[in-house]
């Protein structure tokens, strides 16, 4: 009767954890290599794969940006009806809800204006009324970060070819051999 009290005990408790999972949000960055003056985009992206339920809509802001970025631009997914409101806020509507296991929310777009480290952060705590992520029971948090490294572009000088280093080679042998025949004289 133990053993059987137990595996009920268990099997109850693993079905209730997965009814809680939590759909995750990732930030895909465009570039590994970014450097001071390159343009760059950030992917934000919902893995919907753990649910039944499709997204209906979704409300985040992009948390105070270190000064070497600049937001410049953004894109809500192709899926969404852009309802973003404010310079640091980004919102999606979608009717009919969503089904896809991995949603592209919003493609935003950066430029690096200095050498160093920076996070990027959103966060859309769900609240009922606009931030989060919507689907069509339920409702989840939105929060992600990414480190961006900034380097330093290297200028390079060309170095002359080979075919102008013989030819000086040639003219200067050739001084050269007119300066000694003129001494010689």
């Amino acid at each position: 009767m133990k053993t059987r009290m137990f595996i009920f005990t268990c099997l109850f408790y693993l079905s209730i954890n997965a009814a809680h999972a939590v759909p995750i949000t990732n930030l895909v960055v465009s570039d590994s290599d970014i450097m001071v003056g390159e343009t760059f985009t950030i992917a934000v992206e919902l893995q919907n794969d753990i649910t039944t339920e499709g997204l209906l809509s979704f409300g985040f802001d992009l948390q105070p940006l270190s000064p070497i970025l600049s937001l410049t631009s953004f894109a809500v997914g192709p899926s969404f009806f852009d309802a973003s409101f404010g310079p640091n806020n980004f919102a999606g509507l979608a009717f009919p809800a969503i089904m896809d296991s991995n949603i592209q929310l919003v493609t935003l777009t950066f430029e690096a204006l200095s050498v160093g480290s920076a996070v990027v952060d959103i966060l859309g705590i769900f609240d009922g009324a606009f931030y989060g992520a919507f689907l069509e029971n339920s409702g989840y948090d939105i929060s992600a970060s990414t480190d961006i490294e900034i380097g330093q572009q290297i200028v390079t000088t060309p170095v002359p070819s080979m075919l102008l280093l013989l030819l000086g080679g040639l003219v200067f042998l050739r001084k050269k051999r007119l300066s000694l025949a003129t001494q010689m004289k």
